[in-house]
């Protein structure tokens, strides 16, 4: 499927130290031609601007991080990123965002505790928060949805996932 192609091809990319403007074009065009033409990725309403909706992502593993940084910019919206749930903390006292995709396993905290935390901060508890993790075993999904995340995002993803459960969030 098309998410899995470009979730490689964006993984390679990254290595190459490419910048994401050219993430997409193909390289054997020389008209700039982009292998998504076609693809079922749209980003958000163009006359919306884009920092208008600001999405804080949190994830310890630095490569899923970054990929679901380039995949958002992709999307259209903004980013922040955080790796730990005191960084977290620190920056949902000082920032409101618009949607937090916040993965359940975190080196310092336990991402069911962040997210009760997260419910009783005046700037956040209003926040749609999306689960994003690799916990797949039966009940999982349940149980997530059950502490109070809004919705939940098995890794790996596809792309068309990931647009489709930030555009009903935004």
């Amino acid at each position: 499927p098309l998410g899995k192609v470009l979730l490689v091809y964006m993984s390679e990319f990254f290595l190459q130290d490419k910048g994401p403007q050219h993430m997409f074009q193909s390289q054997e065009s020389s008209n700039n031609e982009s292998i998504l033409d076609g693809a079922n990725i749209e980003k958000l309403d163009p006359s919306i601007e884009k920092s208008r909706f600001l999405v804080l992502a949190v994830d310890d593993d630095d490569d899923n991080l970054l990929l679901l940084e380039y995949a958002l910019e992709l999307i259209g919206v903004y980013c922040t990123v955080a790796q730990t749930g005191q960084e977290t903390k620190h920056l949902a006292l000082q920032q409101a965002f618009d949607l937090i995709l916040l993965d359940i396993l975190l080196p310092d905290m336990n991402g069911i505790e962040l997210l009760q935390w997260l419910k009783t901060q005046h700037l956040t508890c209003s926040t749609p928060v999306i689960a994003i993790t690799a916990l797949a075993r039966p009940g999982d999904r349940d149980r997530s949805i059950e502490a109070g995340f809004t919705g939940y995002l098995l890794k790996p993803y596809l792309l068309d996932d990931l647009n489709r459960i930030v555009r009903e969030y935004l």
